[in-house]
């Protein structure tokens, strides 16, 4: 199989809106470092598949769907063998109007530029293909920590040391037949969220794949974000969060980096990709509790109540991409709590899970988690526009789903 990848300034001319925190007040009015689109371009002998990850929030649900329908035409591609995904920095701007305006308001003139860089560098990875090899290396990165604690007898935003968390960094290389290396992959499971400051930067994900770019110039270096719904950076004093400067945010995606690069300096075998890359993709409806009587603080009530008569009945959309017997991606159009991530890797430790893809739908908590309450669960769904919370039943609904698509394609290989 052939690899080719392209790099892109996405960063929006300022002032502008910037995604994420609802206690942001105004436009940011400075860019502290650039957004990227990184594009991924694998071509077998009869089979491709692009991905496309940007330095941003997520993607638009009907925004995705319309570009894949000019992508497919244009390359002669399958929908589903395109994939949309977001390292979920809250320092770039909104690419959507279905959720609350709290959580910043999506540019139309961004968007078009986005759309004309989506193309162009969908192009310019075409132009770049050539034979690759690779390999993927894991360590133990505990950067991120739990943030879903019982206080008073009630969940609560807050760090708990003692909460799971998935600590596994993935670093994929791929290099040319001659030894050159052409993109380098991190791959990790935590909010980018170090910082709340209003200026535009790419968070943690890109200072580390900033850093790392300096020591390896001719690779192209993304950050895939994992299902990090309930993972945050371990920017803890007094048992409480805090929200760090850009300053942070840089010395955190330092220790991401030097994490990263311990891996790479280490002697290891690069091999060949599958001849072919295989793609599945499935639509579930979203389960949603209609037993609930859901009760909106008093600052979202009338936005929240607009947002629901326009709801559209949300389709979780999961798409399983496998690239090599050692590289397995399951992406996912929603915010997965890390327990999603986990249970992938139990029934394949070669998945990398990656959420805020192909659109958003909202936290995907599970069914002890709906049943506790809390942001993930239950507060959030203001936010986002949904007019009751998930169902318990989401969780055994996803898990089911999910294994019956790496069945399928197990079959299919075998």
């Amino acid at each position: 199989m052939q690899l080719g990848v392209s790099k892109i300034d996405i960063t929006p001319d300022v002032p502008i809106e910037i995604a994420g925190f609802a206690h942001r007040q105004g436009a940011a009015e400075t860019v502290y470092s650039p957004l990227w689109l990184k594009i991924s371009y694998f071509q077998g002998e009869t089979t491709s598949f692009v991905l496309i990850a940007a330095d941003l929030i997520w993607w638009d649900d009907q925004w995705v769907m319309q570009l894949k329908k000019q992508i497919a035409d244009l390359y002669q591609l399958a929908e589903h063998q395109i994939c949309f995904h977001a390292t979920h920095s809250h320092s770039g701007p909104q690419t959507s109007d279905k959720f609350s305006v709290k959580l910043g308001r999506r540019d139309r003139h961004y968007l078009g530029q986005l759309q004309e860089s989506v193309l162009q560098g969908i192009a310019e990875a075409k132009q770049d293909i050539e034979e690759v090899l690779f390999a993927k290396q894991t360590a133990s990165c505990k950067l991120g920590i739990n943030r879903r604690r019982f206080i008073d007898q009630q969940i609560v935003m807050a760090p708990n040391s003692n909460g799971s968390t998935d600590d596994t960094i993935s670093v994929i290389s791929f290099q040319t037949v001659h030894g050159k290396k052409k993109a380098i992959w991190l791959h990790y499971s935590c909010h980018p969220t170090v910082t709340d400051a209003n200026q535009v930067s790419g968070e943690f994900c890109g200072a580390a794949c900033a850093e790392i770019e300096q020591i390896y110039p001719s690779a192209v270096v993304g950050y895939l974000q994992g299902f990090c719904g309930d993972i945050r950076p371990n920017l803890v004093e007094s048992q409480t969060f805090i929200r760090g400067t850009v300053e942070d945010m840089d010395q955190f995606g330092a220790a991401f980096a030097l994490a990263a690069l311990q891996l790479l300096e280490q002697s290891v075998q690069f091999v060949p990709l599958a001849a072919e890359v295989k793609v599945i993709e499935v639509d579930i409806n979203v389960p949603l509790d209609y037993t609930t009587d859901p009760q909106p603080p008093d600052e979202l009530a009338k936005e929240w109540r607009e947002l629901v008569k326009h709801y559209r009945e949300d389709t979780m959309k999961l798409q399983y991409i496998r690239i090599a017997e050692e590289l397995q991606l399951f992406t996912c159009n929603g915010e997965l709590v890390h327990a999603y991530g986990l249970f992938l890797r139990e029934i394949d430790s070669n998945i990398l899970p990656l959420g805020y893809a192909n659109g958003m739908i909202g936290y995907v908590p599970t069914a002890e988690q709906i049943t506790e309450g809390g942001y993930e669960s239950y507060d959030s769904i203001f936010y986002f526009g949904l007019p009751y919370p998930f169902s318990p039943t989401i969780e055994e609904l996803m898990k089911r789903k999910m294994k019956e698509l790496y069945d399928q394609e197990k079959e299919n290989v075998t």
